[in-house]
């Protein structure tokens, strides 16, 4: 193979390990993994700091656990000072490679949003919890998230091709209503469908526009997780599109008529010492609902088994399965 016929290289990898850099770019010590469990005492620092459990999850959308990564950038603080002292740079294991092929320093949303240091629905470093830690703790250090960090923008141009086949499933919503997509769907639905999806990724969904092109010329363009953008084709028509959810695929969706559905916990909250808890089933809100509630959706039933208001967790029954979701966590079943 010659260099000269490499067209592209997609790197992929774990998530939480943390690699530390010197203000050389060298790799002061060996990485820190996903796997490991020595933690535990500085995810109670994070959330003590944070303000609770609660607190920290409203801030970053995740609890404190042993393999993210901002508790073992705390570790080293208090067990390996010196290295701590060396450390100006903290990236991923995926995110050093990519370092070494292109001298960027970078990440993506997806591998942000296990640091336990991103704002998960404004896709930025939640500076509310970098506050809370002094400047000695090199939290702020690490690469900046690739993905858009408002929530509306212009759509991001991509290559133009056949779409590409995806575990992965999306709901978004186009001038108001809400759909399902999965690779290959058109959308909106019906006769009036302008675009095809051609791949949806953990942060984004890839739309081309079936006649024509858009008002700059592009055929194709993506659309962040949690990105709102106008779209403008030449014709003058314009549409707006929002990608509300991204998550496993269970059998298609959109236009293409698959049964995939969005389930989101919107709010847990506590009136008159009881806990309830708001949902949102595809679109439709189902509010206050208390445990031992049965209620009817889309997805079909859904029971209340538990509501955790201090932990900001709820324990649903679907079925025969039995999920546990945190307050804003969305899923795609």
């Amino acid at each position: 193979l010659k260099p000269s016929d490499v067209v592209a290289i997609g790197l992929s990898g774990q998530m939480h390990g943390s690699v530390f850099l010197d203000k050389a770019g060298k790799v002061i010590r060996p990485a820190i993994l996903w796997n490991d469990q020595r933690t535990a005492k500085e995810c109670e620092e994070i959330e003590s700091r944070a303000g609770g459990r609660a607190k920290l999850i409203q801030m970053v959308a995740n609890p404190a656990l042993t393999g993210f990564t901002a508790p073992k950038v705390l570790w080293l603080r208090n067990n390996e000072p010196k290295n701590f002292a060396k450390t100006v740079k903290v990236l991923l294991p995926k995110d050093e490679i990519r370092r070494r092929l292109t001298g960027e320093f970078a990440t993506e949303v997806s591998d942000a949003s296990g640091t336990l240091l991103l704002d998960v629905v404004h896709r930025r470093w939640s500076q509310p919890l970098l506050d809370k830690f002094t400047s000695k703790d090199p939290f702020i250090p690490f690469p900046t998230p690739g993905a858009s960090t408002a929530p509306t923008g212009s759509p991001t141009a991509t290559p133009t091709g056949k779409p590409v086949p995806s575990d992965l499933a999306a709901k978004i919503r186009v001038d108001g209503t809400n759909y399902t997509v999965t690779s290959g769907d058109k959308v909106p639905g019906g006769s009036a469908a302008a675009f095809r999806v051609m791949g949806v990724t953990s942060g984004d969904v890839t739309f081309a526009v079936l006649d024509g092109k858009l008002e700059n010329g592009d055929k194709s363009f993506s659309v962040n997780l949690g990105e709102q953008v106008t779209v403008t084709l030449d014709s003058g028509v314009s549409y707006e599109i929002r990608v509300l959810s991204i998550g496993a695929r269970s059998g298609g969706g959109g236009s293409g008529g698959g049964k995939g559905h969005s389930i989101s916990v919107l709010s847990i909250n506590t009136q008159n010492g009881t806990a309830t808890a708001t949902f949102e089933v595809d679109g439709k809100t189902f509010a206050d609902k208390r445990v031992g509630d049965v209620f009817s959706t889309s997805w079909g039933e859904i029971e209340v088994l538990a509501i955790d208001a201090a932990a900001q967790t709820v324990t649903i029954r679907h079925g025969d399965q039995t999920l546990k979701l945190y307050a804003g966590q969305v899923i795609i079943k």
